[in-house]
């Protein structure tokens, strides 16, 4: 328990010059007042002036100096700054910053950036800053007293239809990458600038996945994997926040590793990828010769065997899978490559060393790996093995809990991983009712998130998880834990495409269709002007493209909606047919944006060229069959059914040996769908967003991303 901090009163009694006490008002919002400003200056100034030594407290050690600010709050620290010159150097020392980080951040369980670890070797500066922004954060989002409609702090305007992608890092830099070839960095922290601080033209396709990889205070080095099957590792100077550098920070190319694209995780010497240009499945890859080895899944079919989320630890690979956990040896990988480097090893795969299902054989939708989340009251386990996930479950009602993976020191060694029971948060943002959810993010917490609705405007919203979330009292509506919205002006008939988020400090951005990135920031507000002045609206003459990495535009794409995954419906079609382009043209085309092949490759995550082979005929709305695709992919035929009352997808991949005329003979025999043998159970998550340009409808898919 913290002990009592001494009052005003003592300190005068015990110093030779004081300021007065410290008004609850000045605390409050870290600004004294006016009276109170005008009396500090002048005690500064008549401390200033005096040539003698400064006798009693000012003389007092370092030590003892930092045994008192220890009573003290951070308001506290910030007013006694401005008393005079020698309290001023003190109180901007290092050690008084570490000091208030520890007793007011980190005791007390608020969300502390990643990247600000270990105190001991980020500047004070940034201490002093991180540490302001968590108090305010707690005093504002965490209590709910943001409230609506709070001002966007800036806009940031691009060309129309160019940004495909987007990121921020130490709560000051945002990257985004324009039309799948510039890279541009964005300081945060100067609010009025119209042109980044530094760019890179040299990427030739669209980022998949990044990883930061922090190797020094200021200097970092940038994962970041592309469409077309590359690695560039980016060296940039990102300082932190509140530190000013003299030189603008550059970005350039270290080196690029080729075969792998997707990437899920790496460190300096092995990456994990979800796609590469030969295998499917998860491929882990040496950074340095390049080398793959296939993390094979023992009840995943290969073709299917897509992975949500991939961490590396010390001695463990953890893989998410939809059914289950997979642990991997990194000793067993490491071996692997370097025996297939030096052609010892034709297999060239990886086998788990352990598999933990989800209970109750559920499925898991989205899957984040979190820092130690310390708003968990009672976490069965701690440790650096221990590994928290974020997972989104398909039980009766969508929801987000959190798991622990830690050894299980009962076998002697704890080379065995257990997974906890579930602890429940809240119900997940949906697509249904009256606020739908087309992007969200969590904190690498889990305490606080946002995500951006779709109702008639778009709007973001910020969410916060209290202390104690695994009792069943907590476990409610995502709506009910909204702390703060912010409207983006003029997107009626605009996209939504990217969202970035840093928890610690509550800054996101929202990357558009239009070109424009929104920024909000909860504390510092707007930094426009005049913040009830409308900027000026843009005229959509044409629209913008969901995926602008492919070339051309389908006029029907896939709609779709989120739900609970279900299984192949056991239905006869209506009518069915083989002439694709007659019924819709442009599906089979495999660079048109909507089509099969785009459909295969960017939700269902499996490479390759795909081709519609057989479908069912559209029919009037009131009959009840469901719409059914047969498609060709990898030589092995794919299932597709829409089932339009509940807007899901279903697939169901056939075993090897049934071929089209098999399934037509199936059909016309009176067959069922369900019955045809294969591997199924995977449900697509879509969000549809339609616009209406000059009075035409027109379908855009967005995609959930977390």
């Amino acid at each position: 328990m913290k002990p009592a901090r001494p009052s005003a009163k003592y300190i005068q009694n015990n110093g030779t010059r004081s300021s007065g006490s410290i008004r609850q008002s000045d605390r409050s919002d870290c600004r004294p007042t006016q009276a109170s400003s005008l009396s500090l200056k002048s005690a500064s100034a008549s401390c200033s002036s005096e040539n003698k030594p400064s006798p009693g407290f000012f003389q007092i050690d370092v030590d003892i100096f930092l045994l008192i600010a220890n009573y003290l709050e951070v308001w506290d620290i910030l007013a006694l700054r401005q008393t005079c010159k020698v309290l001023s150097q003190q109180s901007m020392s290092h050690s008084v910053w570490s000091t208030m980080v520890s007793e007011n951040i980190i005791a007390r369980n608020l969300p502390w950036p990643s990247y600000a670890l270990p105190l001991s070797q980020v500047p004070a500066v940034t201490l002093e800053q991180l540490c302001i922004r968590a108090v305010q954060m707690a005093r504002k989002w965490d209590s709910g007293r943001l409230g609506n409609d709070i001002g966007n702090s800036r806009c940031i305007q691009r060309p129309w239809n160019s940004i495909t992608w987007m990121a921020m890092f130490r709560s000051r830099w945002l990257l985004i990458q324009l039309n799948a070839r510039r890279l541009e960095l964005w300081d945060l922290g100067r609010p009025f600038t119209s042109t980044p601080i530094s760019h890179f033209d040299g990427l030739d396709d669209l980022v998949d996945g990044h990883k930061f990889l922090q190797s020094s205070t200021d200097s970092s080095m940038i994962a970041l994997s592309v469409r077309s099957y590359k690695t560039y590792h980016i060296y940039a100077v990102l300082p932190q926040i509140g530190v000013q550098t003299r030189q603008s920070p550059q970005l350039g190319v270290l080196y690029i590793v080729a075969g792998c694209s997707g990437l899920l995780d790496a460190n300096k010497h092995l990456a994990l990828f979800s796609r590469s240009t030969s295998k499917a499945g998860v491929i882990a890859q040496c950074q340095h010769s390049a080398v793959t080895t296939i993390l094979r899944s023992e009840k995943e079919e290969p073709i299917l065997d897509y992975a949500p989320s991939a961490k590396i630890m010390t001695h463990f690979v953890i893989v998410v899978r939809r059914t289950g956990i997979e642990l991997y040896s990194v000793d067993a990988i490491q071996t692997s490559l370097q025996f297939f480097g030096q052609k010892l090893n034709r297999t060239n795969q990886v086998f788990p060393t352990q598999v933990i299902p989800y209970p109750g054989g559920q499925h898991v939708l989205r899957a984040t790996f979190l820092n130690t989340p310390l708003h968990w009251v009672g976490r069965p386990s701690c440790g650096t093995d221990v590994v928290y996930l974020g997972l989104d479950r398909d039980d009766e009602e969508s929801t987000r809990a959190i798991h622990a993976v830690y050894p299980n020191t009962s076998d002697g060694a704890g080379s065995r991983f257990t997974l906890s029971p579930p602890q429940r948060m809240l119900n997940s943002p949906t697509c249904t009712g009256s606020d739908p959810t087309v992007l969200c993010m969590w904190g690498e917490t889990g305490r606080r998130m946002v995500h951006v609705g779709d109702v008639r405007e778009l709007c973001v919203f910020g969410l916060s998880v209290p202390i104690g979330f695994g009792v069943e009292r907590f476990v409610v509506d995502v709506r009910e834990r909204h702390v703060a919205r912010w409207k983006i002006p003029y997107s009626r008939r605009d996209l939504a495409r990217y969202l970035a988020f840093d928890e610690a400090t509550g800054v996101c951005a929202v990357a558009l269709g239009s070109g424009r990135i929104w920024i909000m920031d909860p504390i510092r507000g707007t930094d426009f002007k005049d913040a009830n002045a409308p900027i000026e609206e843009i005229e959509f003459s044409n629209l913008t493209h969901p995926d602008p990495n492919w070339a051309s535009k389908w006029r029907k794409p896939w709609p779709g909606d989120i739900g609970h995954p279900s299984t192949l419906r056991n239905s006869m079609l209506p009518r069915m047919a083989t002439k694709v382009n007659r019924w819709f043209p442009g599906k089979n085309n495999p660079k048109a944006f909507g089509s099969v092949t785009w459909f295969v490759n960017e939700v269902l995550h499996i490479p390759g060229r795909a081709t519609v082979l057989l479908f069912g005929t559209p029919y009037p709305e009131y009959c009840s069959f469901n719409r059914f695709d047969l498609v060709d992919i990898n030589e092995r035929l794919l299932c597709i059914e829409r089932d339009d009352g509940m807007a899901l997808y279903d697939i169901k991949l056939l075993d090897t040996n049934i071929t089209l005329q098999d399934v037509v003979a199936h059909l016309k025999g009176g067959g069922l769908l369900g019955d045809l043998a294969g591997v199924g159970g995977t449900s697509l998550h879509v969000v549809i967003k339609k616009l209406h340009p000059h009075g035409h409808d027109s379908v855009a898919a967005h995609f959930l991303q977390y």
